[in-house]
């Protein structure tokens, strides 16, 4: 931790669109004398995967109404697109429901970052720094980690922030590896170039049938490719389209208990949609009415109910809740009709190699009987990978070497708090070490998408800041609060807000002082100032295993006092992660 009359020191690793927010913010909001660094390993930042694209073909999968980066201002980025549009490669009009070009939306948030640069306080240091990040070691003093970059050069950070996006997907078989290093194999549907020397009348076979599988057969039709395109996964279930935007509908689910289990989840949406429909509405209103409650229901289950999600629910789930731009959906259909495209149900059996492209052997579903095909190329759209500790790159090598990094119990992700405080492997949280957007998928389930980033990263930035205006703090202080808070359970502020819409019934206390009570706080909430909070838990609390949540400040003292409550034999209690700050920003938002 850097000391109080020293600046502090913000390394963000990724400069896609969750680091570059969290650089936003930071730039917002930042102290003077701040210094940030935001690495990316290529030029572009604030694009990510998603809006790298130069093809204006690809549209935003989500209506433009829903894209700002601002969570508190909802209708940014279309008052954005609004003020430039019929200049060149801007759209003469444009209304919240409309799916513009995902390029348009990459130099949304380029715009973005420059803005917020050029209003920062010019104390204020700010370094898009191009690099790739290869390894991060923790130091004993004098800074908490040291980011080692590609070309040997170093930077010493107080706070660092792994904003590492989405990994490439895994291989389609594991036998004949040696496939995998053909010019007609291609593992990173995102990389420049992926349809560049495709015959136009060649056969294109594509592993998946997601989003990304959407992307590529966009791009080669655009490209006028009139050869076979397939495109296989295990279940054959193709991308579904939106359908525009009508009245929103019933938060069917506020006020009730999350379900403990998929099979009671499953069942208790499947009643909401059948209500939907006789009413005239549709599934797709009922889906996206689960969407603000995703933290809860998935908090709500063991992770023996969510390995059973992953299994049986996962793929159904994804083509439901990941739509497509009405256009585009209309645009496959056309080639479907055509004959030009099929989405096909099976696994792959065999890859080899051929003079003038690939064999491929793969096996329909329900069939006992394989089938071959001869394509120019494979395209690898399976969807991202999710278990960082077998992604063979060296920032990931190093980071477990050392001990700083773990996977969740399913490798969804990395081991993490729901507020993004990445956990040692088998330990506690790492006191200088935060992340966000994919990494949280463990913990969160739905935490990669724009609506998720913009707030994970306004919550990071606030917790960043927070630890340097606490910087006068002595460091054994903090190590005690980093060391209480790796035996306790932190609950975050939207998880806490839906328990108590959903009426779940917990005993809230509020530790602080009064004269900090006196300024408002969380209702419903029993002020017991900290300082008598162990005296006083027995009267208030007799059964040790009440649910209790504790909120502070800004969520230190309440986590000692949660350890506190602990000893004492209490099973149930939590502390609220970042405190009444984090729960009065996030009612600012809304």
């Amino acid at each position: 931790m850097s000391n109080p009359s020293t600046p502090q020191r913000i390394v963000i690793v990724g400069g896609g669109l969750a680091g570059t927010l969290v650089a936003v913010h930071l730039l917002r909001r930042a102290p003077s004398g701040t210094l940030i660094s935001l690495g990316e390993r290529g030029p572009l930042f604030g694009r990510g995967v998603a809006s790298a694209t130069d093809a204006c073909v690809h549209l935003l999968n989500v209506p433009a109404g829903r894209m700002s980066a601002f969570p508190d201002r909802p209708d940014h980025f279309v008052e954005w697109v609004r003020e430039r549009t019929g200049r060149a490669g801007f759209p003469k009009t444009v209304n919240p429901d409309d799916f513009l070009p995902r390029c348009l939306y990459g130099d949304y948030i380029g715009y973005v970052l420059t803005e917020a640069r050029q209003q920062a306080d010019p104390s204020v240091s700010f370094t898009a720094r191009v690099g790739e990040v290869v390894d991060i070691d923790e130091l004993p003093a004098g800074g908490a980690a040291r980011v080692f970059f590609s070309d040997g050069t170093t930077l010493v950070a107080d706070q660092v922030v792994l904003a590492l996006g989405n990994l490439p997907g895994e291989y389609p078989v594991r036998s004949g590896r040696q496939v995998y290093r053909s010019r007609n194999y291609v593992h990173v549907p995102w990389a420049p170039g992926v349809i560049e020397g495709i015959d136009p009348e060649a056969e294109v076979l594509i592993a998946g049938q997601g989003l990304s599988a959407t992307d590529i057969v966009i791009q080669l039709a655009e490209r006028g490719h009139r050869g076979r395109i397939g495109c296989l996964s295990r279940r054959g279930l193709r991308p579904l389209p939106h359908r525009r935007a009508g009245t929103p509908y019933r938060d069917f689910l506020a006020g009730e208990p999350a379900p403990a289990t998929i099979r009671a989840l499953v069942r208790r949406i499947r009643e909401e949609v059948r209500t939907a429909a006789e009413a005239g509405g549709d599934w797709r209103d009922v889906i996206d009415a689960i969407r603000p409650h995703s933290a809860r229901l998935w908090a709500a289950l063991d992770w023996s109910e969510r390995a059973r999600f992953m299994r049986h629910v996962r793929p159904y789930w994804e083509v439901h809740r990941h739509r497509l731009a009405p256009e585009i959906a209309a645009r496959l259909q056309a080639l479907v009709d055509k004959g030009r495209l099929e989405f096909l149900a099976g696994r792959f059996r065999h890859l080899e190699e051929t003079a003038d492209g690939l064999r491929v052997i793969w096996r329909p579903k329900g069939s006992d009987v394989d089938v071959e095909r001869r394509v120019a190329k494979l395209i690898n759209c399976t969807g991202p990978r999710t278990d960082y500790s077998k992604y063979q790159h060296p920032l990931f090598i190093n980071l477990l070497a050392r001990g700083l990094l773990d996977h969740d119990p399913l490798a969804l992700g990395i081991a993490a708090t729901p507020d993004g405080r990445v956990r040692r492997y088998r330990g506690g949280v790492i006191p200088w070490l935060h992340t966000l957007g994919a990494p949280l998928r463990g913990v969160l389930w739905e935490c990669a998408a724009v609506r998720e980033i913009r707030e994970q990263a306004a919550a990071v930035a606030g917790s960043l800041l927070t630890v340097e205006a606490g910087g006068g703090a002595p460091s054994r202080f903090q190590r005690l609060v980093e060391e209480a808070k790796s035996h306790i359970v932190e609950v975050g502020v939207e998880e806490l807000r839906a328990e108590l819409a959903a009426g779940e019934k917990s005993l809230l206390i509020d530790i602080r002082e009064p004269e900090e009570h006196v300024r408002g706080g969380i209702p419903g909430a029993t002020h017991v100032p900290r300082g008598v909070l162990e005296g006083r838990i027995e009267q208030i609390a007799p059964d040790i295993d009440t649910r209790i949540v504790l909120y502070c400040a800004g969520g230190n003292r309440s986590a000692l006092s949660a350890e506190n409550l602990r000893r004492m034999g209490y099973t149930r209690v939590r502390s609220l992660a970042g405190g009444y700050g984090a729960w009065s920003r996030a009612a600012e938002s809304r």
